[in-house]
């Protein structure tokens, strides 16, 4: 019995070796920039950083950092975690995101150049509450504010972030993120990839 279950175990592992062979670590940072609301909101007098007179286009500032396990050219791990220190009221906020990346080469995109993924997995958005603020309206389709009011956020179990590498050099890239927070808020940030 033994050597059978040894047997099965060997041959997992010799199954698996190319998918673990073929994995790629890599580590992104990004900075924040621009938001996008679809709709506009009654909140946006105090938008701090407006950058359209509606308040639908706005500034923010934070960084994001990613973690991903690339297992094979299709598909990978991933973490994300946001630090927002400027959200559109001026207030802190951070998101946490982690779930299975999906790769270009699934749709038969094979760039050295240009690459594209998609995470998808359980995302939480988190703010300082804005209740503080006068005017303040919550839209608990978007926020569900605490029973103190200290701090708002949203749980869901299929977010997630859309990314684009451009290749600079051989392991390192300029990466272009989008939050598509649909139907609230699209959100897109800069920075650098590097891949080990």
């Amino acid at each position: 019995m033994f050597q059978s279950i040894f047997r099965w175990i060997i041959s997992c592992k010799l199954i698996m070796l190319p998918i673990f062979l073929a994995a790629q670590f890599s580590l992104g940072i990004t900075v924040g920039g621009l938001a996008y609301h679809f709709e506009k909101s009654p909140n946006t007098a105090f938008y701090k950083w407006k950058l359209s007179k509606n308040g639908l286009l706005t500034g923010f500032g934070g960084v994001t950092f990613s973690a991903s396990y690339q297992i094979n050219d299709y598909v990978g791990l991933k973490i994300v975690q946001s630090l927002v220190f400027h959200d559109s009221a001026g207030k802190i906020a951070g998101i946490t995101n982690a779930g299975i990346e999906l790769h270009d080469d699934i749709i038969g995109l094979r760039s050295p150049v240009h690459r594209f993924s998609a995470c998808i997995g359980p995302f939480w958005y988190y703010r300082k509450g804005w209740s503080g603020i006068s005017g303040y309206q919550n839209d608990p389709d978007f926020l569900k504010s605490g029973q103190d009011g200290k701090w708002e956020s949203k749980f869901i179990w299929y977010g997630g972030f859309l990314r684009y590498n451009y290749r600079l050099k051989e392991q390192t890239d300029l990466a272009i993120e989008v939050l598509p927070g649909v139907p609230h808020i699209l959100a897109i940030s800069m920075g650098i990839n590097r891949n080990q």
